[in-house]
């Protein structure tokens, strides 16, 4: 759905752009429109590697409770 209304959109710039002068300013608008998606896919991957972070700590972090209750437990038999 996503993708069909960025091509709509996509589209429709494109038809606008080629009935449209192309003066200095129209020309501006569209360098900014394309800045603006460019710095927006910039963003997108380093949300996902901030969750693959988040993910793996959290891996981690239940490993090493694990392995202190199994320490633990190794602990209590070797006392016995």
């Amino acid at each position: 759905m996503r993708k069909l209304l960025k091509k709509i959109k996509k589209l429709k710039d494109v038809a606008v752009a080629s009935v449209a002068s192309h003066s200095v300013r129209a020309q501006s608008a569209e360098h900014m429109k394309r800045k603006i998606i460019h710095k927006n896919d910039q963003m997108i991957p380093r949300d996902t590697q901030l969750a693959s972070s988040l993910f793996r700590n959290g891996i981690k972090k239940r490993k090493m409770q694990k392995l202190r209750v199994l320490q633990s437990l190794h602990q209590i038999n070797t006392e016995s």
